[in-house]
């Protein structure tokens, strides 16, 4: 039994194109004909579809906690090449400067997109061969992102085109930021990792607001596999709100169901999360009841400790206390640090252990 995960009600392998009396109908007249034709008594038929019954009973929400946006313009690519700039680099930015691109010309903007786009391949070989330094490689990625931006601006406004990449360039998905948050893709939603399961992400509040910034999302784990680059809109980035300073900013990832959280691993050793249980009081008629609230929180359970998470792994707290408060009083005895300095090393080290293995912000 299919999920309607992307909203299309459509045949894809994210969305379903049937209800669920189509559904029922299908199942019981196939054993109802195969039983008439054997003349077979017809069966009661049960069905356990776990995650289309579970899927909408749960969602995961987590903060944003930094942005790292592309190139705004070519004003921060280099304006003239250096004689000590990789000959890619000269290359890109003489692309840059020397093309001229007319607004609509939608074959030179493709020419011009594979050039940037194989000289930037090639820059990259170069860096890993340890041919071109991390600045070369650095500066030749800015002038890419600003030859991105140039063919963008020569194509807005002439609609849709069918090159995948120069759409991409159009829709903003080309030239999306980045928001990192406060959680772990292995832990609590490695479906989309694993199978690349697509969930419905939007912000849960400020909804108010047009979402301005095209972007995709990467967790706190050290895994560059730890992102989220597929959505239910068809594009590698979704519309999200700029962050304000000084100001939460959560996102809601919905129809999880149960398997998500009973399957992610310890990855980094990121824990379950807090879990908030809300009832929802309505009556079979649709009604709520005149002496109680619409929705209540009828439980709270907190979310792993990072001691939790270390003995899982097989390791001995006390053991681990007592190798830092050894070296704390090694570093002080040889003159490193003073005895504050240590006392205080030893007490955020066991204070650490009682915590949330996620980031607690102030504002949180």
């Amino acid at each position: 039994l299919a999920i309607d995960y992307d909203g299309t009600h459509s045949g894809t392998a994210s969305s379903k194109n049937y209800t669920m009396q189509t559904y029922a109908d299908s199942i019981v007249s196939s054993v109802m004909d195969a039983c008439t034709r054997r003349k077979l008594k017809c069966p009661i038929l049960s069905s356990e579809s776990g995650r289309a019954i579970a899927s909408h009973f749960s969602v995961l929400v987590f903060s944003v906690l930094s942005v790292r946006s592309p190139v705004v313009s070519g004003s921060e690519a280099p304006v003239q090449p250096d004689e000590a700039d990789h000959d890619i680099v000269k290359q890109l930015l003489d692309i840059l400067q020397s093309t001229e691109l007319q607004d609509g010309d939608i074959m030179k903007a493709q020419e011009l997109f594979h050039q940037a786009e194989q000289l930037t391949h090639d820059l990259e070989t170069m860096f890993v061969f340890s041919s071109c330094s991390l600045p070369q490689r650095a500066s030749g990625e800015r002038i890419y992102t600003a030859i991105l931006h140039k063919i963008a601006a020569a194509l807005q406004g002439i609609g849709p085109v069918d090159d995948a990449d120069l759409q991409g360039l159009l829709d903003g998905s080309k030239l999306g930021s980045v928001y990192f948050c406060n959680w772990s893709l292995f832990r609590s939603a490695p479906d989309s990792w694993a199978i690349k399961q697509l969930f419905p992400i939007m912000p849960i509040h400020r909804l108010d607001e047009k979402p301005v910034v095209n972007a995709s999302l990467a967790d706190i784990t050290c895994d560059s596999d730890g992102k989220v680059c597929h959505f239910i809109n068809g594009k590698s980035t979704v519309e999200l709100h700029a962050l304000q300073p000084g100001q939460p900013y959560y996102l809601g990832l919905f129809l999880e169901g149960a398997y998500q959280e009973i399957m992610g691993n310890g990855h980094n050793l990121f824990g379950r999360v807090n879990t908030i249980y809300v009832t929802c009081n309505i009556s079979s008629d649709g009604r709520s009841s005149e002496e109680s609230e619409l929705y209540c929180i009828s439980e709270v359970v907190n979310g792993d400790e990072k001691e939790k998470s270390i003995l899982d792994q097989g390791y001995n707290i006390q053991d681990l206390l007592e190798t830092i408060a050894k070296a704390a009083s090694e570093a002080e005895r040889r003159g490193g640090i003073d005895k504050k300095a240590c006392q205080s090393i030893v007490h955020g080290y066991k204070a650490a252990m009682s915590s949330y293995t996620y980031l607690t912000l102030p504002n949180e």
